[in-house]
């Protein structure tokens, strides 16, 4: 058997010389190549080809040059797997939850206020180390809007970030602008935009509102924009159009001025002029009567956004989160589960409004015909119904509470109109109906107690 290994020695040499391989150098002079599949103190098993094993006394070997990277095992034991090259901080990411919430749409229904509720608790529950608001909202109601800014910042301690991603709406303008600002940092897609935040009042058509309500938003864009490391002056252009801001450099420091109209000559500086300040003006941000829209290159140069991602790959990158587990709290699914909730509401009501309309036009009393005394002259009095108007007083009862019935459900689908303009409720039918249930219960309550009974 010994004389037989030369000739296996050189066979696989020849083959697997040009493959990368193992080798095993014997006292002997000989090489032998191949893969290392198994080793024991005593023993080295070498796989020289997909059919062919051989062993090898260790007391024989003068040298082992192993393959970089490979895998070797011990005679009887599991593989050992090679050495993880990654690196550190991807190792401890890995432990990591980074949640994606959304907010996509127009802010007006509370059910997206509950949508985002459900993400953040979720978020809560599933201890994520950092939550990502990915906007995409023309803006809303400035009640929904304060209710989400109210969620984002109960998540507290947990580390918030808005992310502008792009979509339909093509960035976060009015209320998305401020759900923004709510967030510890802000980052942008290319090609969206942020801003335009001022409030308006619709009342048919939209217009500008008085100062009360844009000095409350106003304040509240400055406060969440001092409390996580904003531009104060530049969020507060966005609110309020009569802001003009202007870049600045004060001693070499960049900064942002508030240029208001003069009304005095200014004051003649007490200091030596040696200690002024050096104050350099730069460009313009906005000037006075334009809303601050910005784009997201102009977002990053005015401190707005931190950084440009194209996706949320880039954005985890950014955010030093690489090789993190990566969770979807399905913001708009949830929001589209209690949206058909909301609609199997609405089939209900139209069922509600339409029976009840139908049987309170049934149970109109002066549809029936009554027993009654003789005639008196050729004419019936109000007093002369035989059950002395126990079936009258019955169904005009019944008739004015299903009339109350109906005409309240039809004010709750004028009202879920307002609320949820996302359900696209046809209400012309509705308030067409209405007049005729109030005439109807006026007629059947002016005679509720006329005596009478069926005949």
């Amino acid at each position: 058997m010994k004389r037989l290994i030369p000739g296996v020695v050189v066979w696989v040499a020849v083959v697997a010389s040009a493959a990368r391989a193992d080798k095993i150098v014997l006292k002997s002079g000989k090489v032998l190549i191949g893969q290392i599949v198994a080793e024991s103190e005593e023993r080295i098993a070498l796989r020289v080809s997909p059919s062919i094993s051989m062993e090898v006394r260790r007391s024989e070997v003068s040298q082992i040059v192993r393959e970089e990277g490979g895998v070797r095992a011990r005679l009887g034991q599991p593989p050992v797997a090679p050495p993880d090259a990654t690196p550190p901080e991807i190792k401890q990411n890995r432990r990591k939850l980074v949640c994606f919430a959304q907010v996509h749409g127009p802010i007006e229904s509370d059910l997206m206020v509950d949508a985002v509720r459900r993400s953040c608790a979720r978020a809560v529950h599933q201890k994520a180390e950092l939550v990502v608001f990915e906007i995409d909202t023309p803006g809303g109601r400035l009640d929904r809007m304060l209710e989400i800014v109210a969620l984002i910042e109960r998540l507290h301690p947990i580390p918030t970030v808005a992310y502008v991603s792009g979509g339909p709406s093509g960035g976060a303008y009015s209320a998305g602008a401020v759900l923004a600002m709510a967030c510890g940092e802000t980052y942008m897609a290319p090609g969206t935009a942020i801003g335009a935040a001022a409030p308006v009042a619709v009342t048919g058509k939209k217009t500008a509102v008085d100062e009360k309500h844009v000095s409350a938003v106003r304040a509240k864009m400055r406060s969440l924009a001092q409390k996580n490391g904003y531009p104060p002056k530049v969020a507060a252009a966005m609110v309020d159009a009569q802001i003009e801001i202007r870049e600045a450099t004060i001693n070499g420091k960049a900064t942002f001025l508030s240029v208001a109209t003069p009304t005095a000559a200014a004051p003649a500086p007490e200091a030596p002029a040696a200690e002024a300040p050096k104050v350099e003006l730069g460009d313009w941000v906005t000037e006075r009567g334009k809303l601050l829209t910005l784009t997201a290159v102009e977002a990053k140069r005015y401190e707005i956004a931190t950084a440009l991602a194209a996706s949320r790959g880039d954005l985890v990158d950014l955010l030093g989160f690489t090789g993190c587990t990566v969770g979807d709290l399905k913001t708009d699914e949830g929001f589209e589960e209690l949206l058909e909730g909301r609609r199997r509401q609405l089939q209900k009501l139209d069922g509600k409004i339409a029976a009840y309309h139908a049987r309170a036009l049934a149970l109109d009393p002066a549809k029936f015909r009554y027993a009654r005394h003789e005639k008196s002259h050729g004419i019936f009095r109000l007093g002369d119904f035989l059950d002395e108007g126990r079936q009258w007083r019955r169904r005009s009862s019944a008739c004015i509470k299903l009339t109350d019935g109906c005409l309240e459900a039809c004010r709750k689908k004028l009202a879920m109109a307002l609320d949820h303009p996302e359900l696209n409720i046809q209400t012309a039918g509705v308030k067409a109906m209405m007049p005729g249930l109030v005439a109807l219960r006026e007629k059947v309550a002016g005679s509720y107690y006329l005596k009478g009974s069926e005949r």
